[in-house]
This record gives structure tokens, C-alpha cells and sequence, in this order.
């Protein structure tokens, strides 16, 4: 992602500066040596104007999602919602919501389901792995989509787990 390397970005051009430099002190530079600076300077000029841009109008999808879930768990009545994603631990961090890791955990994906007993489930896909397991205990009903990254990766689908005994 763009937006997350600009404090890389200005040493590399600085780098990048003194590498054309170096080529071209002697002013005798050769063809190939133009077309490298030619290729590396335009590649930084297009950086640049990418990375600028995004600082001039950043977006902050991520948290309106984070914020935009619990506003919904709020809606639905859930005093402690509980979030079931890989993404889980980072939504919580802005909106204070229990997480539950779908994918990386000490105990198996059917434990955590009965220890905690989430209300929501996000993820870019419905996971094969996980949803099997969702379906046994709950009926997955789509609230909506979250566009992030830009629309680089797919859209987050936030699904609300009710207990398929109700």
C-alpha cells in the first residue's frame, strides 16, 4: 500500500539522487546509464505523486469500518459484541469490540466458538474452514460490505451469527 512507506520513500529518493549522481559525474554517461536514470527518476516522480496524493486526502476506511460495525452491533442490541475475523484484534483496537481470531489461536476454531459465542463475523471470503464450523452452530445473515485498501483486495463482508436454534 502506497500510504505506508513514505518514511521509507524519502531516503530511497535521496539514495536514488546520489546513485544518478555518482553515474553521471564524469559526464561522459553511456546509453544504458541514461536509461536507468531515465526509468529510476520516472518511477520516483510517479511515487511521489501517488504518496503526495494520498497524504493530501487520506482515508481512513479502516476505522469507519471498525466505528461502522459497532455502530451496528449497537443497533441489534448487543451491550458486549463479539467479533469472529482474522482482522478481529486490529477492528477491536478501534472500537473496543471482544475479538476472536479465527485463524491464529492456541485452541481449535470450535472451542473458541463455544467459549466466547460471537455475534459477527468479517472476513474477504465466506472461509470454507470456518464457515462449516459457523453453520453447525449459527445462520449467517449478510449485513453488508466494506471497501478497503483503495478496492486493491476484495471488499470485507460483516455477517451477523444467530444461533440456528432460534
Amino acid at each position: 500500500q502506497p500510504r505506508y512507506y513514505p518514511p521509507l520513500a524519502f531516503p530511497l529518493v535521496i539514495l536514488s539522487v546520489s546513485i544518478m549522481n555518482a553515474f553521471c559525474r564524469d559526464k561522459k554517461c553511456k546509453p544504458m546509464q541514461w536509461f536507468l536514470i531515465v526509468v529510476i527518476g520516472g518511477s520516483m516522480i510517479w511515487n511521489i505523486i501517488k504518496v503526495s496524493g494520498l497524504l493530501r486526502s487520506p482515508s481512513f476506511t479502516m476505522q469507519a469500518m471498525a466505528h461502522d460495525i459497532q455502530n451496528e452491533a449497537v443497533a441489534r442490541g448487543y451491550e458486549e459484541p463479539v467479533l469472529l475475523s482474522h482482522l478481529a484484534s486490529t477492528v477491536a483496537l478501534y472500537n473496543g469490540m471482544l475479538p476472536v481470531n479465527d485463524h491464529l489461536a492456541p485452541y481449535p476454531l470450535a472451542y473458541r466458538m463455544k467459549k466466547y459465542n460471537p455475534h459477527f463475523y468479517l472476513d474477504f471470503e465466506k472461509n470454507p474452514g470456518v464457515v462449516s464450523h459457523l453453520e453447525r452452530r449459527y445462520n449467517l445473515l449478510y449485513i453488508k460490505s466494506y471497501s478497503l485498501f483503495d478496492g486493491e483486495v476484495p471488499e470485507l463482508k460483516l455477517f451477523e451469527l444467530v444461533s440456528a436454534r432460534e
